[in-house]
């Protein structure tokens, strides 16, 4: 059984990692090799990544849609997070779980639409799928309201997603098999950490280390370590 344990600190700009329930190296580009911040699946289907395939710092964000901690880490680094995405310093890598969900099925919901936004013939720009997530995640009520698909795809299309990508999520059109998915990220999780699976979690696949979320320069310190 996993567990919730969210801690919550009014006024003081600490993330604590809250929700709970094979390494990847990074490949060498030539030197001349251009950037292309691209939207795309991650070869064993379940992580959607964003980015130069080839930027010096790569990492993979552990997240649940309905993760009140997560949220918290959108708000306060997204920004941060599309910059350095889009000067092709840094790629995440965004691997959902849903060990959250109810029975309205909002973090399968949110996971998938992710998943449609990485269809390679929509051409996403990976700052609007970052800042899809940043929107969704903002919209998450307090008192756990979520977001029917016709509304999530509004958050899309405000995100300047491509029509094709809203339509699909307005649809809650299938484009993964969340319940695969929820299992193998959790199973990654754990080989990674050894630990149960919480959320949020930022793995460095550069330095093959967990990433202190409560450090507020992490994502500059990821970017410059690399």
């Amino acid at each position: 059984m996993r567990w919730l344990t969210v801690t919550a600190m009014l006024g003081i700009a600490v993330l604590t990692s809250a929700c709970t329930v094979t390494v990847d190296g990074t490949a060498a580009a030539p030197d001349d090799a251009p950037g292309a911040a691209t939207v795309v699946a991650a070869a064993d289907g379940y992580g959607v990544q964003l980015g130069y395939q080839f930027a010096p710092a790569q990492i993979e964000i552990y997240i649940e849609p309905l993760c009140p901690a997560c949220a918290r880490l959108e708000r306060r680094y997204g920004r941060d997070l599309s910059r350095a995405i889009d000067r092709d310093e840094l790629r995440v890598t965004y691997r959902p779980l849903t060990f959250l969900d109810r029975s309205d099925g909002y973090s399968k919901r949110v996971s998938n639409a992710l998943f449609a936004a990485a269809d390679p013939e929509a051409a996403t720009d990976a700052t609007d799928v970052q800042q899809f997530l940043e929107d969704a995640y903002r919209q998450l009520s307090p008192v756990g309201d979520t977001l029917d698909a016709e509304e999530l795809a509004a958050v899309a299309e405000d995100a300047d997603l491509p029509e094709s990508v809203v339509d699909r999520i307005a649809a809650n059109e299938p484009v993964v098999d969340v319940d695969a998915m929820d299992a193998f990220n959790s199973e990654r999780f754990e080989e990674l950490t050894g630990k149960r699976p919480y959320t949020p979690m930022v793995w460095d696949l550069v330095a093959q280390t967990e990433v202190e979320v409560n450090n507020p320069d992490w994502v500059a310190e990821v970017v410059e370590g690399s």
